[in-house]
């Protein structure tokens, strides 16, 4: 983590579901208190993988999304 501080990322946009989280054993609220600690800002926007009907419904907003963290 205090890697991608170092390499100057402000931002984190994760596609993962939660049942990807929960698989990978991740504690988000935990890796979200983490980010913060390092100036970090992360969103939490879920999409299905291989899911090309998630995908498409959700790419719009997904990049709305992703401007707004930019700008």
């Amino acid at each position: 983590m205090e890697k991608l501080h170092e390499a100057g990322i402000t931002g984190i946009f994760n596609v993962q579901t939660d049942i990807d989280i929960a698989h990978r054993g991740i504690n988000w609220p935990k890796m979200l208190e983490l980010y913060k600690a390092r100036g970090i800002s992360a969103v939490h926007f879920p999409i299905h993988d291989f899911n090309e009907g998630d995908l498409t419904s959700k790419l719009f907003d997904a990049a709305k999304t992703m401007d707004e963290m930019i700008n």
